[in-house]
Formats: C-alpha cells, sequence, structure tokens
C-alpha cells in the first residue's frame, strides 16, 4: 500500500475519533452540573524523554460537594509543567450527576484539548496523505 494511502487513511481515523470526541464532550456539556471545588494536592508524576532527562507533571487533585451533598474526589487527566493551579486554589467543577468519574476542571484547556490535537493530527495527516496522492511521480 502506498504511504500515501496510509496517512490518509490514518488522518480519516483520527478525524473520526475527534468527531466522536467532540460529540462526546457537548453530551457531557448537556448534562453536567457547574459547582465549585478546591484542589487538594498535586499530584506529581515523572517521566523520562528519549535523552535520559527526568521532567514532571502535575496533576490537580480536586474535591467538590455533589448535587446529593457527597465528598467526591477526581485527579484531572491534564497534567502540567509549570502546575496550572496549586494547593487550595478554587476551581469551577464540571459532572455528570448519572456518572460522577466524568468530572473535570471547567477550563477550555480541560474540556477541549483532547479533541483538538486529535483533530489537527488527523487534519496534518490526512493533507500530507493527500499531498503525497497528488504529488506527481
Amino acid at each position: 500500500m502506498n504511504l500515501g494511502w496510509i496517512l490518509l487513511l490514518i488522518g480519516i481515523i483520527l478525524l473520526a475519533v475527534a468527531v466522536k470526541m467532540l460529540f462526546d464532550t457537548y453530551a457531557f456539556l448537556d448534562k453536567a452540573i457547574l459547582t465549585r471545588g478546591r484542589v487538594l494536592e498535586l499530584d506529581t508524576r515523572s517521566s523520562t524523554d528519549s535523552d535520559g532527562d527526568l521532567s514532571y507533571s502535575y496533576y490537580p487533585v480536586v474535591e467538590f460537594t455533589n448535587s446529593r451533598g457527597n465528598l467526591v474526589q477526581f485527579t484531572s487527566t491534564l497534567g502540567r509543567n509549570p502546575p496550572g493551579f496549586y494547593q487550595g486554589q478554587e476551581v469551577e467543577v464540571l459532572y455528570n450527576p448519572q456518572n460522577i468519574s466524568s468530572a473535570r476542571i471547567a477550563t477550555f484547556g480541560e474540556i477541549w484539548l483532547g479533541t483538538i490535537i486529535v483533530a489537527i493530527a488527523g487534519a496534518v495527516f490526512g493533507a500530507v496523505g493527500i499531498f503525497l496522492l497528488l504529488k506527481p511521480m
């Protein structure tokens, strides 16, 4: 199979995944309740790059009270360095009352960044694939 076709196929698959993520996010936002929470701590995770250099990412652990009065904790799926939040900081939280594990900090990055990254990757793969298919040999 030609490299152009492979890249185009990867691009189409990634764009389809981005569309699914988009619809899932809209469905989440449609059902989500907005409340206030507090960053309890920063979960520090380390990783090593290809050169062997150690780096750290900081994932906020957030606590909030749901609509039933229960205390809920979750760890954000988006880690940053430098940290995007600090211990004790009040944050807005979105959560689906039927699925507490869906809780997210109510920021643009926490809600949309994954979808945007997958869509851009799909567009780039697809565009390079089309370019290679249309390029005269």
